[in-house]
């Protein structure tokens, strides 16, 4: 069944942080939070309703359909173990790694991989940089010296 929304419903949804965009068929797509605060919802005892509900969702319109199943697919998320990621583009893999050697004992193992997959990344990208660079360079300074002979 399909939900049209209503401009008020859509600013009440996207002020809670946890709507990313509404497709046009009437679904949502929650952001890469959401499913982690309703897992922790959902660990407190809460129903999955009520989880949504907490979370700052108005079940009465969207319906409890909706909120059984991102309920769900948060608790299928946590068995999974998909819930705890940490993404790379959150880290700056331009800080040189002595110098982030004082931070990677205070991080967790899945934050130390997240900063150590950025700085992986960014070394590569640098890296084709680079070569790009140096062939074209290589490619010009030939090229001038075949003009002054």
């Amino acid at each position: 069944m399909s939900m049209k929304f209503t401009p008020e419903l859509m600013d009440r949804l996207t002020a809670t942080d946890f709507v990313d965009d509404f497709t046009e068929d009437g679904g949502i797509r929650y952001s890469k939070d959401f499913y982690m605060a309703m897992h922790k919802e959902i660990s407190k005892g809460l129903s999955y309703v009520d989880a949504y509900e907490a979370l700052g969702f108005p079940v009465k319109e969207l319906g409890t359909d909706r909120a059984n199943a991102c309920g769900k697919r948060a608790e299928q998320l946590a068995r999974e173990g998909k819930l705890n990621y940490v993404d790379p583009s959150s880290y700056d893999g331009r800080v040189p790694l002595k110098e982030m050697q004082e931070y990677l004992g205070k991080m967790s193992l899945e934050e130390q991989n997240a900063y150590l997959t950025a700085r992986t990344i960014w070394l590569e990208t640098a890296q084709e940089v680079k070569k790009k660079f140096l062939s074209d360079y290589a490619e010009k300074i030939s090229s001038l010296r075949r003009t002054t002979k």
